[in-house]
């Protein structure tokens, strides 16, 4: 069966929690785990796309 993807999307998030350098605004891992978890909801619920994360 051949799978027409032609129209779907997705959003492809990645993240680093513990940051590895001082040069970062958001430093916390909790605040910084917070804000992918609202860009996540986000992307679920108002643009309703398929979403794939890797966080380190």
């Amino acid at each position: 069966m051949k799978t027409n993807i032609q129209n779907k999307r997705a959003v492809i998030l990645t993240g680093t929690i513990i940051p590895n350098s001082v040069y970062t605004n958001q430093t916390d891992p909790l605040s910084r785990l917070e804000d992918y978890h609202k860009a996540i909801r986000f992307y679920r619920e108002e643009l309703k796309m398929m979403i794939f994360f890797y966080g380190e």
